[in-house]
Parts: structure tokens; sequence; C-alpha cells
């Protein structure tokens, strides 16, 4: 079994980051650039209460990104988003992707009672859901939900 490394994003984005740029712009994926200029303007550093940014590592190497922001789209501040949740092209299928996403439910379960997100990627909509996320039907704001139990 593979082992992964996860820290918490909080001043600065690491420098490799412009690595998952570059190929999530290839791949046709906004959300890395997005993630980029949110957190450098300062309007999304994931610092509300219960919000996290991680970076997933193995050995030394960065493989993957993602967050938890309270969802601006919920009425109910308990629930949480899955926000620029990305792995690289050459980490997939390695686990990393289902590491990371435990990682930040874990962190989450503090603070939220569910997670939503949205994506319109049909290979990522399968992920989630093999993930225990269940489909959403007419909501242009999400697509998947799952309900956190609190280990507290």
């Amino acid at each position: 079994m593979l082992h992964f490394r996860f820290e918490a994003i909080k001043n600065a984005l690491p420098e490799e980051i412009d690595q998952f740029r570059t190929a999530a712009s290839a791949e046709g994926f906004g959300f890395v650039e997005r993630l980029i200029d949110d957190f450098e303007s300062g309007a999304n550093r994931f610092s509300q209460p219960g919000e996290c940014l991680c970076m997933v590592c193995r050995a030394d190497t960065f493989i993957g990104v993602g967050g938890i922001n309270i969802d601006p789209y919920a009425a109910n501040s308990a629930i949480g988003r899955v926000r620029r949740f990305y792995i690289s092209p050459e980490a997939r299928r390695l686990g990393a992707g289902q590491a990371l996403l435990k990682h930040l439910e874990m962190c989450a379960a503090a603070t939220f009672e569910s997670l939503r997100l949205r994506t319109t990627n049909p290979v990522a909509a399968l992920f989630y859901e093999s993930q225990g996320y269940e489909r959403v039907n007419g909501d242009d704001a999400v697509t998947h939900v799952k309900k956190l139990s609190n280990p507290l």
C-alpha cells in the first residue's frame, strides 16, 4: 500500500502549484488557475472556521491539492463544499485522490454536517460516487452530496 503525506496550506501556495496550473489547463480544467488567483488575491484562502486547503505528497513529491470551504451556495453554514480538488495525471489511480478526500472529510467532520460539490466531468463524478457521494439532480450549484459523521 502506498503512503501519502498531507500538509495544510496556510500562508503561501507551494511553488509546485504552477505545474498543476499547466497540467490542469492542458486537460481543460480552469479551477487550479482560480485556486491560485483567489488565494493570491485573498478572495479565498480557505481560512474561515472549518475550512482547509491541503496538499498530498508521495515521498517528497507534491501530487495533489484540494480544499473545503463553507458552501457559498447553501443557506446553512454547516454545509461544506469540496473545492479545487486536483490530482496530477501521473498520480491518478494510485489512491492519492481517495486518500486526500478522506483526509479533507476528516478535517471537515468537526465543523460540517455534509459536503457538497459540483462537477461536470463524468470521470470525476464516478470517483466521488465511489467515495459515497450521492448524485443530486435539478440543482445548478451542486451535483453531489455526502453526509458526514462527526467522530467527536
